[in-house]
Order: structure tokens, then C-alpha cells, then sequence
């Protein structure tokens, strides 16, 4: 309880809204913004696949000539000194989804397994790369992103120096 304020969930009947905030003011709801920065990145990221602008993805540097646009390291938090980073990668004709992927294996994570900097661009490491690897995965964004999807790749803290709930706390993060 915050002054005369009181937020909780609340299930509302006949409705979809499972588990939505709604804030109580003397006596009736008003339905708040659980994730407002969230929604104003994803905003963000559906402006710049929307653009079609040379000029930008050159002045990010991080495009590549292929099929998407890489954003890299976005910070979505901080964990023991440590910055908690995601990439994201849109693709040039998005389907309107996204998918978050969970760059691990067993929980520990590999910085760059399916992205190689190359003359200034990114691009996917091709099959025969990736099975060459030490940190090889099965699951990699590629296949998403020549389909439409723009993918958020997440990497959370690793163990041995984060236990399990710490990685779920910092997975809840990213979302």
C-alpha cells in the first residue's frame, strides 16, 4: 500500500485480463502499466525494422547485407558489477513476432555462437562454423529471422557463479 493507493492482481470474470495490475482509488480500478519501458523498446525496435533508411543502418554499424539488423548488448539490468545484455535481431521483412531465445547450454552461457563480425557487418556463422565450435547450439536465431520473427537473444548470468532462481529472476528481467 502506497498513500491511499493499493496495487494488486486481480482476475476480472467473462474478460481475458488474467492477472493484470489494477490499482485501487476509492473504490474503483484503474488498470496500470506493468511494463512501460518494455513496451516503449519494443515501439523502438518496430520503428527500426520499419525503416528502411541506408543511411541509419550504416550509422549503427551493425547491419548486416543479409536478412536482418543487429542491436547489440541492450542492457536490461545489472547483477553483481555485471551488465545483463540481450541482442536484438530484426529482420528485414518482419512477420510482426517475436521470439525471446535463451543463449545458453545447461545454463551457461557463450558470449557469440551464432553471430561473426565481418568486414563491419554481422552475419550468421554458417552450419559447418557453428558444429566447429566449442559453444555450438542446436537452436539459433537464423532460421527465426529469415522467417520473420525478430528474436531476442538474452543472456543471463551463468552459473557456477549464479544459482537457478538468480537466473530465472534475471530471465524475468529481460522479459
Amino acid at each position: 500500500m502506497v498513500g491511499n493507493k493499493t496495487t494488486y492482481n486481480r482476475y476480472i470474470p467473462n474478460t481475458k485480463e488474467l492477472n493484470r495490475v489494477y490499482t485501487d482509488v476509492g473504490g474503483h480500478y484503474e488498470k496500470q502499466m506493468r511494463y512501460p519501458l518494455i513496451i516503449q523498446f519494443l515501439l523502438l525496435i518496430i520503428l527500426k525494422s520499419c525503416s528502411n533508411s541506408k543511411s541509419e543502418q550504416s550509422k549503427e554499424g551493425e547491419s548486416s547485407p543479409s536478412n536482418f539488423t543487429l542491436i547489440k548488448d541492450v542492457v536490461y539490468g545489472h547483477d553483481f558489477g555485471m551488465a545483463l545484455t540481450f541482442d536484438v535481431y530484426v529482420p528485414t521483412k518482419p512477420n510482426g513476432a517475436g521470439i525471446i531465445l535463451t543463449n545458453s547450454g545447461g545454463w551457461t552461457s557463450p558470449f557469440d555462437t551464432f553471430k561473426i563480425l565481418e568486414d563491419g557487418h554481422y552475419r550468421f556463422a554458417t552450419d559447418q562454423e557453428m558444429t566447429e565450435s566449442d559453444t555450438w547450439h542446436i537452436l539459433s536465431p537464423k532460421q527465426l529471422v529469415s522467417e520473420g520473427f525478430t528474436v531476442f537473444e538474452v543472456r543471463h548470468g551463468s552459473q557456477p557463479k549464479f544459482v537457478m532462481s538468480e537466473l530465472v529472476t534475471h530471465m524475468r528481467r529481460a522479459v
